[in-house]
């Protein structure tokens, strides 16, 4: 179907002009991707937040009855989306006071945005592979984040028990050959406790690993060694 567009958008006789919040690397095929331009829309920063506040006040006349600490928390809880800001402004705007509110009376009047996570989409893969990363890079702080992120976002717990079990297969290997049987000791935990108490178990696979020794001498011969096997084919052992 995309194919049929191709004439029509190389004559212009169509400008063609799509939003997706999908990886257009996937959802286009490479001939309509090759005459397109992709822009990539980044989440705004503070300052970016900030102005679009007082643009906001500016609009509806008035100023918004927080005071400066209860600012920057609405401004957090916007979490880089300048929709998701406006309504929470329309919100506060909304309340009839002659005071300023302060940060706690403001966290228990508003709900924080929910963080952004696909468990199909990007977000899942930037985030599996920051986790990763920071295993292999002996980073326990930054594996606990991304871990205790794709938690938060809604990733299903078994599937992070699989992923760092691979992690101790491929990264930490005959270096600490204890680690797989860390992770598999925690993932039968999980599966006995169940969340969150069972959570914990993971996490503490997730520290062992980052701290763990690493080598994947193993997974690059093994795999040098299938290549070999396939190329090979039906050779017959050497006699002894």
């Amino acid at each position: 179907q995309q194919d049929g567009f191709l004439p029509h958008m190389e004559d212009g006789t169509i400008l063609l002009v799509g939003a997706t919040t999908e990886n257009p690397s996937f959802e286009l095929n490479a001939a309509v991707l090759s005459r397109s331009q992709v822009l990539v829309l980044e989440r705004l920063d503070h300052a970016d937040l900030e102005l679009l506040a007082q643009r906001a006040e500016q609009e509806l006349e008035c100023q918004l009855p927080l005071d400066q600490p209860a600012r920057e928390a609405l401004l957090e809880m916007a979490d880089g989306d300048g929709r998701t800001l406006l309504n929470l402004i329309e919100q506060v705007a909304a309340w009839e006071t002659d005071t300023k509110f302060d940060k706690a009376t403001l966290s228990t009047r508003l709900m924080r945005r929910a963080a952004q996570y696909d468990k199909s989409g990007d977000s899942h893969y930037n985030l599996i592979s920051a986790l990763h990363k920071s295993v292999r890079g002996s980073d326990p702080d930054a594996a606990l984040y991304w871990f205790a992120r794709m938690l938060e976002g809604g990733e299903d717990p078994r599937f992070l028990a699989r992923r760092i079990t691979r992690m101790a297969v491929e990264d930490i290997g005959l270096a600490d050959p204890q680690a797989q049987g860390v992770c598999l000791q925690s993932w039968e935990t999980y599966e006995r406790l169940g969340s969150p108490e069972g959570e914990l178990a993971l996490a503490q696979a997730v520290t062992y690993l980052a701290l763990a020794p690493k080598s994947n001498a193993t997974y690059v011969a093994y795999k040098a060694a299938r290549n070999a096997a396939k190329q090979t084919g039906s050779e017959p052992p050497p006699k002894h």
